[in-house]
């Protein structure tokens, strides 16, 4: 069968964006990003266990062995990908995006390398504080990253990480909150002021502060942000001069609404997808990342997979079976592939999402991941919740 799919490598150099028909899903490479869990105990099992392959024997050093697992793990994760795209392709609703013609229930999949995105960011921002004429008080600009995939490249770096909390069953929405692994946003929030407060009094001068974001789409979340950082007094010792980011599919409008002190922000885009039908996409929370709910007293990432897979990856209803069933395959194909490869089994609790894979299903972090997958789809995913209850 031909897939309505096709797939695109651009270079984030490549200037304007030509116009297709359908639908276009912007990706960046992630696959160090998702696989980092699992490459930290394949190499962990590989590199001091006892009866492995001839190719993956002890006496082999630990950087090789790390080359090894590496580019399996890509080559692996770079086939799931494929598969993942083809079923989102083969299962989307694109009446969501007002594409109702059979021409246009096309995907168009852009691919972006990360690292060059992120140096892209950093270009930005630098253009972003001298168009604001920052750069002339002789105080150094504070990078505010809004983004984990985003490279750290310069000094005066902060991460302000947040996530939107889902309830289990991932078909209602909470507040924002601090990003799994990270301090709660109020103390995150007092550090950030705290160094630009000593900024200031060092240089006598408000300190340029410059948001780097992976897309720009709506105003709300970044003027959750701002709102957030004028609680805490932050614009008092340094000035907002804008937002770099990877992507920007806002319209004119959206962009019009992020304000910061009454005033529009300004915006630098490596890639400027204006008024073209466009999403970004992250294919991880199918397995390997996810999206945060609340697992007892803390915080963790549950794979849509495991959730309301047509609210969050906007697929027909009467194809969302489907979709989890390709996506399982896709999934299950993923491990068993590794397994060969090695000789040994991957247990849920290699993945980076096995604390609420865990919960939700009701099995071990050592049982093989295979295993929890194949369990029937249902039996997995929590009930819609009568309340907005993340418990």
């Amino acid at each position: 069968m031909k897939r309505n799919i096709k797939f695109v490598f651009r270079s984030a150099a490549q200037g304007d964006v030509p116009k297709t028909p359908g639908l276009t899903v912007v990706i960046r490479t992630d696959a160090r990003h998702a696989t980092a869990s699992l490459k930290e105990h394949l190499v962990d099992e590989l590199a001091g266990g006892e009866d492995l392959d001839v190719d993956l024997k002890p006496r082999r050093s630990v950087p090789a062995v790390e080359a090894q697992v590496e580019k399996t793990l890509h080559m692996a994760y770079q086939e799931w990908g494929h598969s993942v795209l083809g079923a989102l392709a083969d299962c989307l609703d694109y009446d969501r995006y007002g594409l109702t013609q059979p021409e246009d229930k096309i995907v168009n999949v852009h691919f972006y390398n990360a690292h060059d995105l992120s140096i892209g960011v950093h270009a930005k921002a630098d253009q972003l504080v001298r168009q604001a004429g920052l750069d002339q008080s002789g105080a150094p600009t504070v990078y505010i990253s809004l983004d984990d995939l985003i490279e750290e490249h310069r000094d005066n770096w902060h991460e302000i990480g947040f996530s939107r909390l889902f309830n289990l069953h991932g078909d209602q929405q909470g507040d924002y909150m601090a990003r799994p692994g990270t301090p709660p946003l109020e103390d995150q929030m007092k550090r950030l002021c705290q160094h630009l407060k000593e900024l200031k009094a060092k240089y006598g001068a408000p300190v340029p502060i410059v948001f780097l974001e992976d897309n720009v789409r709506h105003a709300k979340m970044l003027n959750w942000v701002i709102d957030k950082m004028e609680q805490e007094n932050i614009f008092e010792y340094g000035q907002l001069a804008g937002i770099a980011t990877c992507f920007c599919c806002a319209t004119a409008d959206e962009r019009a609404k992020i304000q910061c002190q009454g005033r529009k922000v300004p915006i630098g885009a490596v890639v400027d997808y204006g008024d073209a039908k466009v999403d970004v996409a992250t294919p991880r929370d199918l397995l390997f990342d996810g999206f945060v709910v609340q697992v007892a007293d803390h915080t963790a990432r549950l794979p849509a997979v495991f959730m309301d897979i047509e609210k969050l990856f906007k697929i027909q209803p009467e194809k969302k079976e489907e979709f989890r069933e390709l996506v399982t395959e896709a999934n299950v194909a993923f491990c068993e592939r590794l397994e060969q490869e090695f000789g040994i089994r991957i247990p849920l609790g290699w993945f980076s999402v096995a604390d609420a894979v865990s919960k939700v299903a009701g099995v071990d972090p050592a049982t093989p991941m295979i295993e929890v997958l194949k369990k029937p789809a249902n039996q997995n995913i929590p009930p819609p919740d009568t309340g907005l209850n993340f418990g």
